[in-house]
């Protein structure tokens, strides 16, 4: 699933210069964009604010490198991971942490962590989550292939007998986050507790480990003083041979 009109960048909104904005990856200025309008409608999104952003991939820079574009300044600050949220920090004043994450498919979800962890222990007043990803290499699709990752339908049939992979998407998303509880504010979902780790040794690197996957799921569940039928389950979900069994065994 492909995102319309990735190319169009409202530029001087941002006071930005044409050069300096043909520079930029459109994952950059969609997360400006979109930002934007989150702080016309949150007035608590200041100088008090972290920003925490999820992205995997840097294919825009690529891109220029094959057709020519010359090197300047701007393909740093454009392009580079880091400078996904400390653009957004810079434009919008945003003076507390700024933290780009890569982590694959789980950016996202690390970078709320991340956010949460600020404000419950750092003393963080409120932030930014957001996770960004556009596809505009083929190449990248074409490896994943040999993966045999991705569904020959484009379709991710989770946990189905029939599932043969998952399908890409674009997509731009960002949500606020706050000590509501200590401000008496209306939240949409609370962050009980959260923890992360890692797959370690498995059958291969892209493998998953359903030991580390039970030992994660018990340990947060623990911090969040929830029991194990507590809410919704929303997994990784890959749709595929390997994947689906081991989390499926690995929540069971």
């Amino acid at each position: 699933k492909f995102l319309s009109r990735v190319d169009l960048f409202d530029a001087e909104v941002f006071s930005i210069g044409e050069n300096e904005a043909l520079a930029m990856d459109p994952q950059q200025r969609l997360l400006l964009e979109d930002i934007a309008s989150m702080k016309a409608r949150q007035s608590s999104l200041g100088v008090e604010s972290g920003i925490f952003v999820g992205s995997m991939y840097r294919e825009y820079l690529e891109l220029q490198h094959a057709h020519g574009h010359g090197i300047t300044a701007s393909l740093i600050t454009g392009n580079g991971l880091s400078y996904l949220p400390a653009r957004v920090a810079y434009q919008f004043n945003m003076q507390g942490p700024s933290v780009s994450t890569d982590t694959a498919c789980s950016s996202s979800l690390v970078s709320l962590h991340q956010a949460t962890g600020a404000i419950q222990g750092d003393g963080l007043r409120n932030g930014v989550v957001a996770g960004v990803n556009l596809m505009l290499l083929e190449t990248t699709t074409m490896s994943i292939c040999q993966m045999s990752a991705l569904s020959d339908s484009g379709r991710c049939k989770t946990f189905d007998a029939s599932g043969d992979g998952y399908g890409r998407g674009e997509a731009v998303v960002t949500i606020f986050v706050t000590d509501g509880r200590a401000r008496h504010m209306d939240a949409l979902a609370i962050v009980a507790g959260s923890r992360i780790n890692q797959d370690g040794r498995s059958n291969g690197i892209t493998a998953p480990n359903g030991r580390s996957q039970t030992s994660l799921i018990v340990s947060t569940l623990e911090r969040a003083g929830c029991g194990p039928g507590y809410g919704l389950h929303s997994s990784h979900g890959t749709g595929t041979e390997l994947g689906d069994p081991i989390e499926v065994s690995a929540l069971r």
